[in-house]
């Protein structure tokens, strides 16, 4: 059987640990194992408690946590968009808005 890969976007800065990778374990859990549930948090830094911006230019600058998070939303067959109130309303979650756009205009499927 084929597998499938679902990318899981929802808010990173300024969320701890837990925000950001509580959700994403849930879900890959419950996944059938030919479905593959893809983060979005490899290279990302931590700044103290959350995740920040980091001073790895070639990991952590604007520019590569977008590339990668491009090619994540290019190649995977559907994109799952998280985004819960309570982080929102801390902080908008501008790069899951993005990887929404991405997804729309990539034709993919997004839950």
């Amino acid at each position: 059987m084929t597998k499938k890969y679902i990318y899981l976007a929802g808010p990173i800065a300024q969320c701890n640990y837990q925000e950001a990778n509580d959700w994403r374990s849930y879900v890959r859990d419950k996944l059938h194992t030919n479905i593959i549930g893809i983060s979005p948090l490899r290279c990302e830094p931590m700044e103290g408690e959350t995740y920040g911006p980091g001073n790895d230019p070639r990991y952590n600058s604007p520019g590569a946590i977008a590339a990668k998070n491009w090619y994540d939303t290019e190649k995977c067959d559907l994109i799952l968009a998280y985004m819960p109130r309570e982080l929102n309303q801390r902080r908008p979650s501008y790069g899951t808005t993005i990887e929404i756009g991405w997804a729309i205009g990539l034709k993919k499927p997004i839950i």
